[in-house]
């Protein structure tokens, strides 16, 4: 049959953000990347009281706008709730809803309980409190708190005192049982509850009547759904049995009697109780036929009840992280103040930081050791650019954000390993995806592209990739590497900048500062890193033994001011020269003259920045 609490699903791309399932994945939306954990960016956000709040997070989540003015009435409504502080009745209230749109479900299918109708009526009872709790918050309610309150005044009131009225307070599951409605509600059903009530007390008074006139003190009356009534006498007692007495069934200690009397306030009380049954079905399902009319404001009812649960699960959120409203701006411009990760900064004290990326910024090399940081902080700015999206308040002091159409991340390949992929094609395969589908208004979010090739294959292939966002796609980009070659793009094209993670050296041993800063890093520090994952002693006594001799033979420069070479060091200029001269064709005059052109060359040098 019809189903008009059904409606279409719009299209997404065109009114969402693109989040593909590395993406999904990769920033922990719904799953933690480690089985061990259990956080997720969705059990962060997720306060609310409600199962079909929760399914709705859950799309929100998922499926942040792109339309502006949708996303302002998302958070004026967050503002408000916050404001007034408003969560908590909100929430008290909403608990007590049942799973309205589940229940819809059942509605269409034609498979509605008794049970679904109490927890319906239920439901229906809070409406009017929390349209009373919205309309305390404020004189004048944002636009999507006035059109959540506009639905909730108009729920069907009739319906729920029409199953007040009809249904008991705690009903049987199966409607054919009989006993949920309420007396009163049906004349007819009244009369004939009378009537069973009176032809039971008559069955009684035959016990006691047949008691009396055979002397058979044992005598009682019985009922079992084969028999139907029955006069069960001991076995002592059965030759004061009357003749007229039929005997139905033998025991091993008593027989079982019917008598005609019996039988025939038998066969009236079966019949009425029948009746009685259909009659109280039938008005059951008459009132299920009442909850289909209302079907379309029940299905607006459950959109607004799981909307408001959402708005103030993300209003509890943002009051007790200390979330701040991000400000967006149609300008391609990023710019984040004291920005932290929603999911890690729950589990440990967090180091914020900032982001300025302007407006002819489109690329950020990111460099630094491993646990310093890096890719958190790659995260947090990914998340805190899609939660203003959907509506939520960020973890951030101050946040100025473009409107994005997708983001996109390319971070570990275990899923492409155990797809058969190398890590390598997986990168690959990630990376021309982001190529193909990056617009001038997608965040793209890198992390160790190419480290699954050699150096060299890795390294051109990171540079040419970097370089191609920056320079054709012109994106927002960052771009984690251990590649601090990749720095010289910043010298090489414009709209690139350099940012390091900040570490420090103390007695021998490495403290991540967790921020942060301009320039490129001075030390990859692996050989620090692996002290702090207890390798032992001797194998890190040849690794920084083969790491000094490798810095001898090719060194690279600590200062994050110096250009780096693309491809290991770059030969001086007196060594050059050198190689270009045949010392046995020179005269002792011209050898002369090269000697002081190469102390000339050797002056120049040192007089560079």
């Amino acid at each position: 049959g019809p189903l008009p609490h059904l409606r279409p699903p719009r299209p997404a791309e065109e009114t969402t953000m693109v989040l593909d399932p590395f993406t999904q994945r990769s920033l922990e939306l719904l799953a933690p990347l480690r089985p061990e954990s259990q956080l997720t960016v969705f059990s962060v956000l997720n306060r609310t009281k409600t199962p079909m709040g929760r399914r709705l997070l859950r799309r929100w989540l998922l499926s942040p706008l792109r339309d502006r003015k949708a996303i302002e009435a998302r958070l004026d409504a967050v503002e408000a709730l916050m404001a007034a502080a408003a969560w908590e009745p909100l929430g008290d209230l909403l608990r007590r809803t049942c799973d309205l749109p589940r229940l819809l479900g059942r509605v269409g299918t034609g498979s509605l309980r008794p049970v679904d109708l109490v927890a319906l009526r239920r439901s229906l009872e809070v409406v009017p409190q929390l349209e009373l709790q919205l309309q305390s918050l404020a004189e004048s309610l944002p636009e999507r708190l006035s059109l959540l309150q506009g639905a909730l005044a108009a729920a069907p009131a009739g319906l729920r005192e029409e199953i007040q009225r009809a249904l008991m307070e705690a009903p049987p599951p199966d409607p054919k049982e009989g006993g949920l409605i309420k007396p009163g509600y049906s004349e007819t059903l009244d009369r004939l509850r009378q009537e069973i009530h009176s032809l039971r007390k008559r069955i009684v008074q035959l016990e006691q009547k047949e008691r009396a006139r055979t002397g058979i003190s044992t005598l009682k009356v019985g009922y079992n759904r084969v028999l139907g009534y029955f006069l069960e006498v001991t076995k002592p007692h059965l030759q004061k049995v009357p003749p007229e007495w039929r005997r139905r069934q033998s025991l091993s200690t008593s027989e079982r009697f019917v008598t005609p009397e019996l039988e025939g306030l038998a066969h009236r009380l079966t019949q009425a109780e029948e009746e009685a049954r259909a009659l109280e079905q039938e008005l059951f399902f008459k009132l299920c036929a009442k909850v289909k009319e209302e079907l379309s404001a029940l299905a607006r009812l459950g959109e607004a009840l799981a909307e408001l649960d959402v708005l103030r699960s993300l209003a509890e959120v943002a009051h007790r992280g200390g979330y701040s409203r991000p400000r967006f701006t149609q300008r391609p411009l990023l710019r984040i103040r004291e920005g932290r990760h929603p999911v890690v900064e729950t589990v440990t004290d967090f180091v914020p930081n900032d982001l300025e990326m302007g407006e002819e910024v489109h690329l950020a090399v990111v460099t630094g050791p491993n646990m310093a940081g890096k890719s958190v902080f790659l995260r947090q700015v990914a998340l805190i650019a899609l939660l203003a999206q959907m509506g939520s308040f960020v973890p951030a002091k101050e946040a100025e954000l473009p409107i994005l159409d997708r983001i996109y991340t390319r971070v570990g390949a275990s899923d492409a390993l155990a797809g058969g992929l190398s890590t390598f094609m997986a990168e690959m395969n990630e990376a021309a995806q982001i190529i193909s589908g990056a617009t001038p208004r997608s965040l793209v979010i890198l992390d160790e592209l190419g480290r699954g090739t050699s150096t060299h294959d890795g390294l051109a292939l990171a540079w040419a990739i970097a370089r191609h966002l920056a320079q054709s796609i012109r994106c927002k980009t960052l771009f984690a590497t251990h590649f601090r070659e990749l720095a010289r793009l910043a010298d090489e094209i414009p709209g690139v900048i350099n940012l390091h993670v900040a570490v420090r050296e103390w007695q021998g041993e490495v403290i991540f500062l967790h921020q942060v800063q301009p320039g490129v890093a001075e030390r990859a520090y692996g050989v620090e890193v692996a002290k702090l994952a207890q390798l032992p002693p001797p194998v890190l006594e040849e690794a920084e033994h083969k790491l000094a001799q490798l810095e001898r033979e090719a060194p690279l420069p600590r200062q994050p001011s110096q250009q780096l070479p693309l491809f290991g060091p770059e030969e001086h200029p007196v060594v050059a020269e050198l190689r270009k001269l045949s010392p046995e064709e020179l005269t002792p005059l011209q050898a002369l003259e090269v000697l002081f052109r190469l102390k000339d060359l050797v002056e120049r040098d040192k007089k560079k920045p």
